[in-house]
């Protein structure tokens, strides 16, 4: 690949493209770091996984367990009298019922959450590698000159290495400064 010709120097003598330019220690530290490689996207924690199911689970089951004995509760202070089968059972059918359908309701409701959250984090994952890997793909584009230490973008468009990670965020050219002013 041809280097292109800094429009400050109007020379590409002392031009290296930014991935080598990163890595040379005969430029400043500062400047190093300032033109260096966007750095990649950490996945999130918060997938769902064999530990969402059990608590799930046992969530799930503690709520049901309270709903049948608050139903127990409410049934023993109303003074209705218990069938043989429910004597036996140890429980009356409508809290072993109600028990029951507060335990499906409560583990789809407190699944859900942790399926929402996964499909978020997901998300914002997926946004944020695609943003990455567009900015790391300006920034193979781009050239420094050692001369001037600046940066070159296509189009021979010149600013200072301070400008590269605004120039890679907003993925558009910024706006180089004039005579060292910034617009």
């Amino acid at each position: 690949m041809a280097l292109p010709t800094c429009p400050r120097c109007q020379s590409n003598a002392h031009v290296l493209m930014v991935q080598t330019a990163a890595g040379d220690s005969a430029i400043p530290a500062e400047l190093r770091s300032a033109i260096a490689a966007p750095p990649p996207p950490v996945r999130p924690p918060g997938q769902i996984g064999c530990m969402s199911l059990i608590i799930t689970t046992v969530l799930a089951l503690l709520i049901s367990m309270a709903a049948a004995l608050v139903a127990e509760y409410t049934a023993l202070l109303s003074g209705i009298p218990r069938t043989v089968e429910e004597s036996a059972a140890g429980l009356r059918q409508d809290s072993a019922f109600s028990g029951i359908v507060v335990f499906m309701f409560g583990f789809v409701a407190i699944f859900s959450v942790f399926v929402y959250r996964h499909f978020r984090s997901s998300t914002i994952f997926s946004l944020t590698a695609e943003r990455w890997r567009r900015a790391r793909k300006n920034w193979e584009q781009l050239a420094f000159c050692t001369t001037c230490s600046g940066v070159i973008a296509p189009e021979d468009r010149w600013f200072p290495a301070d400008y590269v990670k605004s120039y890679l965020q907003e993925q558009r050219p910024a706006q180089p400064p004039v005579d060292g002013v910034s617009p």
